[in-house]
């Protein structure tokens, strides 16, 4: 076995020709520990010895009689430690207690190093006493159902071969089940158990469920190396414990965690499902893996999530305190819609699939300078940043460029188009459950207008503006005043100003335009100027003077004009300030504090 921080664990037995030891091994063979018992004498036979070098599978009636009484007196447990426990015999241990107390045992069972060949089955009992299966081996799985372990249970090192280790409606005093195993395709699954002492799981192997469970204490399911770690909708009161974990898929959909404050690192080689999951405390989660979905979970005391190489699934998610997302090695957020994020921040993750339409309290959102945003397509528009809202409606909408706007749309649409994967059976129920009673749901392919994108860019360039990055915040602004400029909705007089000014100077941002317009300016009036506005012979050099004279507030033109030419002059004395000030603007926008 193999645990989640690259060390091994083994579990075996050393026979000699009196005793057996039991050794169990790991953290890269260090930690040795081991537990023995005198053997049975039965050549091949490595039970343990209840009396007349007999194991109790091998001893006569007489035997078992005097070892079922010094159990009962509580001198020592039912040693069944190294046995070959087949269904006849196992039933005839409880048709001994049944004779005594019924469904209640009074005596501590030992089946460390055990074998049962064959599906062991229980249901409706209570063991008074601790119950040792740890190191066991179970051919085809067991059933445990309505059972109590008021001592505890104790299946650390225990294998299930051919069938799963089920354990459904109990209830545990504590619980052992260190680094477990499971054959392939088979689980250890605690269903709907209530669990009021410790529950040691670390190094769980394979396949380990804790699913509706109610945990009073403290959970350590450090260094999991599992194909799967099931956690979906389990109550942890105590402090939950995921270090060094390294799993396939881990769902943990509508988990709810009182007092965890580090969860990780977690590697994942598939999906993590956090979703509808809740932490009341301030807590800091590591993960690394290709998804990770915190949809609908909750944040009761804010926290840091750090990811590495994950699309992070952040949709309905609730903000109680100040939570920071930073990323890491291509890290991307694939959606935030319905979220809080009035004290989200987000830092080193790719936006460019992610749409923010229907967030709550956009404009408190912290967008740090590392993030990406994708770039407008062509050669000739500008090289903004924007929203993968504006890409959608463009690519749908807009006319003209609208090829290349999804063209550029095409490399993130497929995994923004493409239905949650990392979604479990139980998250999909939960969701289910909200819509029926009205919650908020996702604006996933619904068509948004202009005037709605408008309102996501105005969101976000006040969230920029109160970090006092107004230079920051120019792109957003640039991409609101777009959309308002295709905004049916709006009279048709302001739409005619805003594409003036977006013709003329980019909304006050693009001063190279506003300057070619002066240029522009310069050259028409220099040629107007030399045609019909001069009095007298004179050189092309006199009209430019006079054209340029014009356009510069306070200088007055030295050529005699014509009437014509005062006309010109007029025009240009109007030109010219409000292309210089355009100009100007458009710098200070750039570089002002």
């Amino acid at each position: 076995m193999t645990a989640g921080d690259g060390g091994l664990a083994e579990v075996w037995l050393e026979p000699d020709s009196q005793d057996v030891r039991m050794q169990t091994s790991w953290s890269n063979g260090g930690n040795t520990h081991g537990s023995g018992w005198m053997r049975c004498q039965l050549p091949g036979c490595v039970g343990a010895s209840i009396g007349d070098n007999r194991c109790y599978n091998h001893a006569g009636n007489q035997t078992r009689e005097a070892h079922f009484d010094s159990a009962r007196s509580g001198r020592l447990l039912l040693d069944l430690r190294g046995n070959e426990i087949k269904p006849d015999l196992w039933e005839s241990v409880f048709e001994q207690f049944a004779k005594r107390r019924g469904t209640i045992i009074d005596v501590g069972i030992n089946c460390s190093g055990a074998l049962f060949p064959s599906q062991i089955v229980m249901s409706d009992l209570i063991f008074e006493e601790p119950v040792f299966w740890d190191g066991a081996i179970f051919k085809d799985g067991c059933v445990v159902s309505r059972c109590k372990f008021n001592s505890g249970l104790y299946i650390g090192f225990a294998t299930f071969e051919r069938g799963p280790g089920s354990f459904r409606d109990c209830t545990i005093d504590r619980l052992y089940a260190h680094f477990c195993n499971a054959g392939q395709w088979q689980y250890v699954n605690f269903s709907s158990c209530i669990i009021s002492g410790d529950v040691d799981a670390e190094g769980a192997q394979t396949d380990f469920r804790l699913v509706d469970c109610k945990l009073s204490k403290s959970c350590d399911l450090s260094r999991a190396s599992a194909r799967c770690l099931f956690l979906c909708g389990s109550l942890f009161d105590g402090e939950l414990r995921l270090a060094d974990v390294e799993v396939d898929d881990l769902y943990a959909a509508g988990i709810d965690a009182s007092v965890a404050s580090v969860i990780g690192p977690l590697r994942i080689n598939n999906s993590a499902d956090l979703s509808s999951a809740r932490f009341r405390r301030r807590v800091r989660v590591m993960v690394s893996g290709p998804s990770v979905s915190l949809a609908g979970a909750t944040f009761d005391g804010g926290g840091r999530i750090e990811c590495k190489r994950a699309t992070v699934d952040l949709s309905d998610l609730v903000v109680g305190g100040p939570l920071s997302i930073s990323g890491d090695e291509g890290s991307s957020v694939l959606a935030i819609q319905n979220a809080d994020c009035g004290r989200l921040t987000l830092s080193s993750v790719d936006l460019s699939a992610c749409r923010f339409y229907g967030c709550h309290d956009l404009q408190g959102i912290v967008l740090e300078p590392t993030v990406r945003l994708p770039r407008a397509p062509g050669l000739l528009r500008a090289r903004r940043r924007c929203i993968a809202d504006e890409f959608a409606w463009r690519s749908a909408k807009a006319r003209g460029r609208a090829k290349a706007w999804s063209k550029a749309l095409g490399a993130e649409g497929d995994r923004q188009d493409a239905p949650r994967q990392i979604e479990s059976e139980w998250s999909r129920a939960a969701r289910a459950r909200d819509k029926r009673q009205g919650a908020s749901l996702l604006t996933e392919g619904r068509e948004l207008g202009p005037a709605e994108v408008a309102g996501v860019y105005r969101s976000l360039r006040k969230s920029v503006e109160a970090q006092s990055d107004e230079p920051g915040a120019c792109d957003y602004y640039y991409g609101e005043m777009e959309m308002r400029r295709w905004d049916p909705t709006k009279s048709w007089w302001e739409r005619a100003i805003i594409w003036a000014y977006w013709l003329v100077s980019g909304y006050g941002l693009r001063g190279s335009r506003s300057f070619f317009w002066l240029l522009c300016s310069l050259l028409v009036g220099s040629v107007l100027m030399e045609a019909f506005g001069l009095k007298g012979r004179h050189s092309w050099a006199v009209s430019v003077v006079a054209a340029a004279q014009s356009l510069v507030p306070g200088l007055r033109v030295s050529a005699q004009l014509t009437n014509n030419g005062e006309v010109f002059e007029i025009f240009l004395k109007i030109a010219g300030p409000v292309l210089l000030g355009l100009t100007a603007l458009a710098l200070r926008n750039r570089i002002r504090r």
